[in-house]
């Protein structure tokens, strides 16, 4: 993993150092949803946590919606275990690469897209590569 592309955290008694990608963070309007990388080195796992930005928590509900040309899948995303987590990020990344869409429900029930712009999905593509490359996949 490029730490240099992250700022890191320990918690947990210094158990877990979350990264969180430089470019991306919390407080940014856009992307709205991304994720981070849950290294539990003690345990020599590691997971990703999907995060919305600061803007978004009062606007997106737990629904996203995925959208190709001939189907449409919705997915709650209520995922409190890190492997639920981390599935949901491996879909949202697979969805991203077949360059399909992906929705969010707002409060309002008006679907709101995500990850629109070339350089989030770029962003969340680096920080796949390099999830997959800390648990040895790549």
């Amino acid at each position: 993993m490029r730490s240099i592309n992250y700022n890191s955290e320990a918690v947990g008694n210094n158990q877990i150092d979350i990264f969180r990608f430089r470019k991306l963070d919390e407080v940014q309007n856009r992307p709205i949803i991304f994720p981070q990388i849950m290294d539990y080195w003690i345990l020599d796992r590691a997971y990703l946590k999907l995060v919305s930005n600061k803007a978004a928590n009062s606007v997106i509900r737990d629904t996203l919606i995925f959208k190709d040309k001939n189907l449409l899948d919705t997915l709650v995303v209520r995922a409190n275990r890190p492997e639920e987590q981390t599935q949901i990020v491996i879909k949202i990344h697979d969805t991203l690469k077949k360059e399909q869409q992906i929705f969010a429900i707002t409060k309002e029930g008006k679907q709101l897209l995500l990850l629109e712009d070339k350089m989030d999905r770029y962003y969340f593509d680096i920080i796949m590569k390099d999830y997959y490359r800390l648990i040895d996949i790549m």
